[in-house]
């Protein structure tokens, strides 16, 4: 029987990694000159550098808590705290873009007030606690490897565009 692992590393990664595909996205979007992923305006390779930049360092944070590095824990915790309170900040300027018609913004707030505060409350459970403190690298990549990158691969693909189609309809 496999011991209990940590909780919310799956739902970190996927955050982490949806957020990562969202940028690289939007910095694509931007050069190419298209609405698609990301609203047109000036400034496109400042943004898009911006944009890759932000995306890599998503990923390695994502690949980090993977591979169960300690620091990487309470780094998650208090991002999904400040991603939450984000999202409750902006939650008046979503109910009144859904209130004048524009449902879009609803996609990321609803991300920011339901998944950021569970990845927060499970990384923070003592058995995450307990498990990033023990846990070796190797460990923890045979623990998420395999079949569980594969799939918290496409949840973040599919994740990260949404969100960034959604923000680019943003009014």
């Amino acid at each position: 029987m496999r011991e209990a692992g940590p909780k919310g590393v799956g739902l970190s990664v996927g955050l982490l990694w949806g957020v990562s595909i969202q940028l690289v996205a939007q910095g694509l979007s931007r050069l190419a000159g298209g609405g698609v992923f990301a609203p047109n305006g000036g400034g496109r390779w400042f943004l898009a550098v911006g944009s890759f930049a932000a995306a890599f360092v998503a990923l390695a944070l994502g690949e980090l808590v993977r591979r169960g590095v300690r620091w990487s824990r309470r780094f998650v915790v208090g991002l999904g705290l400040a991603l939450m309170v984000f999202g409750v900040v902006s939650l008046p300027g979503t109910l009144r873009d859904m209130s004048h018609g524009f449902y879009w913004s609803a996609v990321p707030t609803s991300i920011l007030i339901t998944i950021a505060p569970l990845m927060a409350l499970w990384m923070h459970s003592a058995r995450s606690r307990s498990w990033f403190d023990l846990v070796t690298g190797d460990v923890a990549r045979r623990r998420h490897g395999g079949i569980w990158v594969a799939a918290l691969a496409v949840i973040a693909v599919g994740s990260g565009l949404l969100v960034a189609y959604a923000e680019a309809r943003h009014r």
